[in-house]
């Protein structure tokens, strides 16, 4: 063979390693975006677990800039206090912004609240999801004076 001349093998070689290395690059792309989905769900449902659980098992107030929320809603483990569930309801209403820092969210995510007991419910947050969020919901079974209840918290 002269210099500058490549053969039929060495064509027919260089195409089936193009192919294989296309089929390598597109497999890994079409599994990325999945791969993605599935760790910022899994991501966000275990922040929402993990706030809830301070939700429904402490009393604990958190102050940030001098200003106290009422993050714990509970007396004893799933035992929600109405007066704290109240104040939690209100300090969102007011500052729902400031509350997000006190439950650990940064700026770019957003959460609804909902606790429905008997006849009672208390709610606050963004009631509506924008169409292409990823969205984590927990429920919790909970008692609110005695009555059996549900707390919803969305995240996303």
């Amino acid at each position: 063979m002269e210099k500058g001349q490549f053969n039929i093998e060495y064509l027919s070689g260089f195409i089936i390693f193009i192919f294989f290395a296309s089929f390598v690059a597109f497999s890994v792309a079409s599994v990325l975006p999945k791969y993605h989905l599935y760790n910022t769900k899994n991501s966000l449902q275990a922040r929402g677990f993990g706030i809830t659980e301070i939700m429904i098992k402490t009393n604990d107030d958190f102050q940030i800039g001098g200003v106290t929320y009422h993050v714990g809603l509970a007396n004893a483990p799933y035992e929600l206090d109405t007066t704290r569930l109240n104040s939690f309801v209100s300090d969102c209403n007011s500052n729902y912004e400031g509350l997000k820092e006190a439950l650990g969210l940064d700026y770019s995510n957003d959460f609804y609240f909902r606790v429905v007991s008997g006849v009672n419910l208390w709610e606050c947050g963004k009631r509506r999801e924008p169409l292409k969020a990823i969205l984590a919901t927990t429920e919790r079974y909970v008692t609110v004076g005695g009555n059996k209840g549900s707390l919803l918290f969305r995240l996303w």
